[in-house]
Parts: C-alpha cells; sequence; structure tokens
C-alpha cells in the first residue's frame, strides 16, 4: 500500500471514531437527562435536601402537610422559628406572613428575612402590653373599681352571722387591702395570708366570698383565688405561764385593756368563746360554765369570797368589746408590748395556767377535771398540767392573794351540784 493510501485510510477512522464518540456522548445525556427515580446514583441527579413543613392557612384553621420542594428550601434556624413562632405561615411566594389581632384590629406583617419579621413581632408585642395596660386602666376608672377592703366588709355583713363579733379582726387586719379588688393576683393574696400574725382561716373565708361575688357581678373579669387554699399554719398548743410571768401580767395587765377579762379567765379557766355565756352565781360564790365543745362537760367551777366580790362590781361591763377571737389578738398585742414571748402562748395559755395553778393550791384531780370540762383525766392531768418541784402553793398565792378558793371538804358537794 503505497503512503498516500494510508493517510486516506486513517483520515476515515479518525472520521468514524469522532462520529461514534458524538453519539455515545449524546445518548450518555439523554440517559441522565430522562433517568427514573430508581436509577443508579451514577446516572440521576442527586436532590437537594428537602423539608415538610406546617404551613397555616389564612384564616387561622388547622394546619396541613405541603412539600417546600419546587416552593422554597428552609434551613434550620427557618424551620426552629416556624416550629416556635405562633401566628406565622410560609406563603407560596416563598415568603413569611404573621397576623393577629390586637384590641380588635389586626395586625400583619409580610417579610423573606425571619429574623426582621421576628423583630417586627416583637414590636407588635409591646405594642400589646401597652394596649392592654391602658385599656385595663380606663376600664377601671370608668367604672370606678371598689377597694377591696370595703367589699371584703359588705360580703362578711351579708355572709356571717358574728359579724359584729368579728368586726374588729376585719377592721385590724383586712384594712391593709386598700387597693382596687382588680389590682390583686393570687400572689398577692397569699403573701398577705402568710403575713398574718395570728390564724387566717376567718380572713380566707371572707377573702374568698369577696372575689367570687365580685366575678359574679362582673366588677372583675376572672376570680384570681379561685383555685387558692388557705395557708397551714401550725395552730399554737400553748403552755401554762411561769411564776415570773404571771407575776408580770398580774401586775401590768391594766395595760392590756382587759384585764378584768384576764382574772376572769385565771380564776374559771374556760375557753375563750365560753366566757361571754358563763352565768355566775354570786349566792353560791361560782360560775355556770357551758362547754361549746360536744365532748365538753358542761359546770359550775368554784370561785372565792373575794372574787365574787370583785365579779360582782364589775360583771355586767364585762366581754362587750366582742369574740374571744378579738380578745386574743389583744392579749398577744399585751404580752408583746410587756416583753413576753408570745410565739408559743396566746389566751388559751391562761386556761393552761388555771389548770396549773389549782394543782399547786391542792385542788383534787377529780375537780381539775370537772373545772376544765374534760372527759379523760389524762388530757387534764397530761396535756394541761406542768409540774414544777420548786414551786409550792406559796408561791400562788403571793401573786393572787385569796382570789382562788381554798379547797377543803366541800369540793366533792360541788361536783355534786
Amino acid at each position: 500500500m503505497s503512503e498516500n493510501g494510508l493517510q486516506q485510510q486513517l483520515a476515515e477512522q479518525s472520521k468514524m471514531i469522532a462520529a461514534l464518540t458524538e453519539t455515545v456522548s449524546r445518548f450518555v445525556s439523554f440517559s441522565i437527562a430522562n433517568a427514573p427515580k430508581n436509577a443508579p446514583q451514577s446516572l440521576a441527579k442527586k436532590p437537594e435536601k428537602c423539608y415538610n413543613i406546617g404551613v397555616q392557612n389564612s384564616k387561622g384553621g388547622s394546619t396541613k402537610k405541603v412539600n417546600s420542594q419546587g416552593t422554597r428550601i428552609l434551613n434550620e434556624e427557618e424551620l426552629e422559628f416556624m416550629r416556635t413562632q405562633k401566628n406565622v405561615r410560609l406563603r407560596k411566594d416563598g415568603r413569611f406572613e404573621w397576623q393577629k389581632m390586637i384590641a380588635g384590629v389586626w395586625h400583619r406583617e409580610i417579610d423573606s428575612d425571619y429574623k426582621n419579621l421576628k423583630r417586627k413581632i416583637a414590636e407588635h408585642t409591646r405594642e400589646l402590653k401597652n394596649i392592654l395596660k391602658h385599656t385595663q386602666l380606663a376600664s377601671r376608672l370608668k367604672r370606678d373599681c371598689p377597694i377591696l377592703f370595703d367589699l371584703c366588709k359588705v360580703s362578711a355583713k351579708a355572709n356571717r352571722k358574728d359579724f359584729k363579733q368579728l368586726e374588729g379582726t376585719i377592721d385590724k387586719h383586712l384594712s391593709k387591702l386598700n387597693k382596687p379588688i382588680d389590682e390583686y393576683t393570687k400572689i398577692d393574696i397569699l403573701t398577705f395570708l402568710k403575713e398574718l400574725p395570728i390564724q387566717p382561716l376567718i380572713s380566707f373565708q371572707i377573702l374568698r366570698n369577696t372575689f367570687a361575688e365580685a366575678a359574679e357581678a362582673g366588677t372583675i373579669e376572672r376570680n384570681p383565688i379561685s383555685t387558692l387554699k388557705c395557708p397551714h399554719y401550725e395552730k399554737t398548743k400553748g403552755r401554762w405561764f411561769r411564776i415570773e410571768e404571771q407575776k408580770i401580767i398580774h401586775a401590768r395587765k391594766h395595760e392590756s385593756g382587759m384585764a378584768d377579762e384576764i382574772d376572769f379567765y385565771l380564776m374559771v379557766g374556760c375557753r375563750a368563746n365560753e366566757a361571754p355565756n358563763c352565768k355566775p352565781d354570786f349566792d353560791n360564790c361560782r360560775v355556770w360554765v357551758e362547754r361549746d365543745k360536744v365532748d365538753g362537760t358542761s359546770g359550775y367551777v368554784k370561785i372565792s369570797q373575794a372574787y365574787c366580790n370583785e365579779l360582782r362590781a364589775k360583771w355586767d361591763a364585762m366581754f362587750k368589746a366582742g369574740s374571744g377571737t378579738k380578745y386574743g389578738v389583744i392579749f398577744r398585742d399585751f404580752l408583746k408590748t410587756v416583753g413576753l414571748k408570745f410565739k408559743d402562748t396566746c389566751l388559751h395559755s391562761l386556761r393552761h395556767t388555771f389548770c396549773s395553778n389549782l394543782y399547786y393550791l391542792g385542788a383534787p384531780d377529780k375537780y381539775r377535771q370537772f373545772a376544765m370540762g374534760h372527759k379523760d383525766s389524762r388530757m387534764t392531768s397530761d396535756r394541761y398540767t406542768t409540774y414544777d418541784p420548786n414551786i409550792t402553793k406559796q408561791d400562788i398565792i403571793k401573786i393572787y392573794a385569796d382570789r382562788y378558793p381554798n379547797f377543803g371538804n366541800d369540793t366533792p358537794a360541788l361536783l355534786a351540784g
């Protein structure tokens, strides 16, 4: 073969190779463009990562699931924004939309950048707080919202039969509630009850009735203490007053404003609420005590002739200030004034003192049980009697002289009568 023939053959082969390469190239391009979903990854184009997001419709209804492919691919920060932010939806054009009604007016914001939209939402939130604040203030001024203390007095007078007896307690403690009723929250009322110096049950009952009546009448929109329970206070059990303390009380009882009542509790030993219902028998030197407890034993308590003469002159003026609760408050203030401990003592401690003093004066155990109104003698001996070997009968007589009776052979006859 000549040289010219060889060159011509090589040129033809080169044309064939070029045509074959172009054909293969076209086939590969067509296969990639029209590859099925289950095609190998070497031929199919790798799709971009897409997410299913919840989109809220324009009417504020339930959300529905849509595929973000073909509309917009959300990154992790934008997805977190969509999950946490209320009243936000993703529009078809890929922008974020927020809308909310504030004080009867629809507010709406649209932005493609979620950070800018978040800032605008915060501005509307501050605006909402100002609107609500001024709305509440204007509403209170418009209807002239009453003071809580005034409503408490009205409610207590209507709902409690013993209002006259509790009026002093209400004035002393509830008078601190001197703001409009709609300004008080559950925390405010709970803090107030915990700061009361005495058992807050009565105050809590009055406040509960007051807020319920105000909510029913429309004075306040809702009752803030509807689920509030009365704080638990450990009730003071009381103890007897020691000899030194009895000397101070006896010497300065006139400072309390209830000196005659203190003497009566010490000489008769009745409970605070039983005293106003007691009936003295001056001819026989005794006092009838009607027990207010179911298991109490009503009966006469012996008093001395000297104290009987004092009581005859003062009886008509005693126990006119109110209930035993009010006397309890006055007595606690008196103990604080004279510098005695009042955390573990109360008006009921005078009853403990009466029982212990009778023990040192030599009163029979059965009479002490009868005078205390106990059905069980263990209550009298173990709970109400304090034993101190250093105290004698003369220690009690030095303080009270002949105001306690002299217990002799007439005690069994008294019990029988």
